[in-house]
């Protein structure tokens, strides 16, 4: 009886004429899943950091492209001749004839208090308070 450990107390059996010479088979470590989940976590990593670093680009490139447009139509208005059209009065719009989003309706009725004064006095005397698919409360203002 072949016993690998000469002080233990379980028995060891072997029935197999062919496996006379028992030897201890060590599995071998595989590291392909180690690389799989390294490469996965780097490319997880990469397109979080895009993501996150991709909309302030986005940002930017949008924010240079206003800049450029805005100079070439200030360099087109000093190219032209200047001459003196004859238009009716631009109208200002009220900042109050918007709707306003709010998160809850204690804000929008506060914000609504605080600039009571404000919308009182662009002719508008009441305001409504309802809420959007989105969860949001919208805030308008009545003339």
């Amino acid at each position: 009886m072949n016993n690998q450990d000469p002080n233990s107390r379980i028995r060891r059996y072997d029935f197999s004429e062919s496996n006379q010479n028992h030897e201890i088979v060590r599995k071998k470590f595989n590291v392909l899943p180690w690389i799989i989940g390294l490469i996965v976590t780097v490319v997880a990593i990469v397109c979080l950091i895009n993501v996150v670093t991709g909309n302030s680009a986005n940002n930017l490139q949008l924010f240079e492209k206003n800049q450029i447009s805005k100079k070439a139509n200030s360099d087109k208005k000093l190219s032209r001749p200047q001459t003196k059209k004859h238009s009716k009065p631009e109208k200002n719009i009220s900042p109050f004839a918007y709707a306003k989003n709010f998160n809850s309706v204690e804000d929008a009725q506060n914000w609504a208090n605080a600039m009571q004064d404000n919308w009182l006095a662009d002719g508008y005397n009441n305001y409504t308070i309802t809420q959007d698919g989105q969860g949001y409360y919208v805030l308008k203002f009545i003339k």
